[in-house]
């Protein structure tokens, strides 16, 4: 694909000609990040980009950036988590819609098991997701395609059914925090389907913010993702360096660890 580049992004080059937006983040809404919102926008304004906020089931971080920093361009998104543990990136034209569906669909649903205390996801499946989320016009991205785990390739092929990928709108080429070869096997995925492609850091600390973009010369948000339906936007990025990855994989460890003492402790009180 032409339009996907695997190299650093030079930002100050490129918002120059483009709206450069990180499609994948985190913040401490999330809860396997620890980035206060602040900092998160001031790495953005260093960088002079905008951002689409995804923390897992929840909204908070993403509204907190819009009401505190207008200036920054934003797109409104979430990574819902379904039933089966498998991640899906939602992007809507407006926050009305964001909050809406939030609300009505993910808030209401979240649920901790017992059997994985570091998981936490919806009870809704995974196709039901996408069904609810286009009733909201909502792009539908499948992100880290081929992440153990959380990747929803493996599941796929295992069911010998790829029919949701006629479901879903676009496909994640670049992820910064996955393998170079898993991040060229997606890509080659999307091409195989004919589906768009977005890129995003999947950042969980301050240092990966950027790492991978997606671009376009929609100024709009709502013309941002039109431009990614319809193949014109460009993926620049590439995966973030070892010590990066070490280090984003500890915060992730670090309060994942936290989230199991928290649920442990709200179980005693409870028996109690």
């Amino acid at each position: 694909m032409k339009n996907v580049v695997f190299e650093k992004p030079d930002h100050a080059k490129l918002t120059k000609r483009y709206t450069v937006v990180d499609m994948h983040t985190h913040t401490r809404a999330s809860h396997d990040c620890n980035t206060k919102i602040k900092r998160f926008a001031d790495k953005l304004k260093s960088l002079g980009i905008g951002v689409a906020v995804t923390d897992h089931n929840e909204i908070d971080g993403a509204l907190a950036l819009k009401k505190r920093y207008p200036d920054i361009f934003i797109i409104p998104g979430v990574e819902a988590t379904s039933l089966e543990d498998k991640d899906l990136l939602l992007y809507f034209n407006s926050f009305n819609d964001l909050k809406e569906f939030y609300n009505r669909h993910i808030k209401p649903n979240i649920k901790n098991h017992r059997t994985n205390a570091f998981t936490i996801r919806t009870r809704l499946p995974y196709n039901y997701i996408l069904d609810i989320a286009k009733d909201y016009n909502a792009f539908r991205v499948l992100p880290h395609p081929l992440m153990r785990g959380k990747g929803i390739f493996r599941r796929l092929k295992k069911k010998k059914d790829f029919s949701v990928l006629r479901m879903v709108d676009g496909i994640e080429a670049i992820n910064a925090g996955q393998k170079l070869k898993h991040n060229i096997r997606g890509l080659v995925w999307a091409g195989l389907e004919k589906k768009p492609v977005t890129g995003g850091s999947d950042s969980h600390i301050i240092k990966t913010i950027g790492d991978s973009v997606t671009i376009s010369t929609a100024t709009s948000v709502e013309d941002f993702i039109e431009s990614i339906r319809k193949k014109r936007n460009r993926v620049v990025g590439y995966t973030s360096n070892f010590m990066s990855e070490l280090s984003s994989l500890g915060t992730i460890m670090k309060n994942k660890i936290r989230l199991v003492k928290s649920k442990k402790k709200v179980e005693v009180k409870l028996k109690v």
